[in-house]
């Protein structure tokens, strides 16, 4: 498939800037869980230690999946077509679900890390909601 060469590094540009503020977003309600793992966690050393524990129903607790930074999967193609000469480009269809309709091997993960966090506010649910759209 042949695709206008500044259409597609618009489009990228402007997945990438999604991208980056929904991390940002992210991140915080992850560094959030991780405070709330931290006590979490401290009630529950001190309750093996005071031998406290009963039964099933202390478990420990899991600590938060940090969020993986992806900027750099924009930048590289980015800087490709910066550099590309032509005024159009071939894609695959898998380089076309990639940069133009924003849909990477990661994109499933990170709707479900969105979905996640989405009840420590910062817009996730929205956000989260908005790349639902892309993987559906």
């Amino acid at each position: 498939m042949a695709i206008n060469a500044k259409d597609l590094l618009q489009k990228l540009r402007k997945n990438k800037e999604r991208f980056v503020k929904s991390y940002e977003a992210l991140l915080k309600a992850y560094e959030k869980k991780v405070i709330e793992y931290q006590v979490k966690y401290g009630d529950y050393t001190q309750k093996v230690i005071r031998k406290q524990l009963k039964g099933e129903d202390e478990r420990e607790p899991s600590a938060p999946m940090r969020p993986e930074d992806r900027t750099k999967d924009y930048d590289l193609y980015i800087e490709m077509l910066e550099k590309h000469g032509s005024l159009t480009i071939e894609l695959s269809e898998t380089l076309f679900k990639r940069l133009w309709k924003d849909r990477w091997d990661w994109t499933r993960g990170y709707v479900n890390l969105l979905n996640a966090y989405s009840g420590e506010g910062f817009g996730l649910e929205e956000m989260a909601l908005d790349y639902s759209a892309i993987v559906e």
